[in-house]
């Protein structure tokens, strides 16, 4: 009887642990360099040109918030419209604006995809470098 409660116990503690885990619920960014604009439609930025940001995974758990040791990582479906590059410091990626066009951004959080993202590369304004 007494192997049956400890069996329960344990299967009931594994449970609420895998329940607690983070859920996503999008992305804080914060701009650190460059010309760009991120919003609900997505990231737009200008071809020829960069965006340093930093981000941080959100979660809808009232439970459990994402640590610095998760790991984002973002992978472009189309790396000749807009590349993206991880810095050397932890969440924090440039946005590199390579030809006119659209493409998405795929958002991953230790291996797993959780989001994506739409990106637009548009024409350089005239005069701008």
């Amino acid at each position: 009887m007494t192997r049956h409660i400890l069996t329960i116990a344990l299967s009931v503690l594994a449970i609420g642990v895998a329940g607690c885990q983070p859920h996503y619920d999008g992305l804080e960014i914060r701009y650190i360099n460059g010309t760009g604009e991120f919003s609900a439609n997505g990231i737009e930025i200008e071809e020829g040109q960069a965006l340093a940001v930093e981000v941080t995974p959100l979660s809808d758990s009232r439970f459990e918030d994402y640590e610095k040791f998760d790991l984002i990582e973002f992978g472009s479906f189309n790396p000749n419209i807009v590349v993206v590059s991880p810095s050397t410091d932890v969440d924090r990626f440039v946005f590199i604006g390579v030809s006119v066009g659209k493409t998405a951004v795929e958002v991953s959080i230790n291996g797993e995809d959780v989001d994506t993202i739409e990106a637009t590369v548009k024409a350089q304004t005239p005069g701008a470098q």
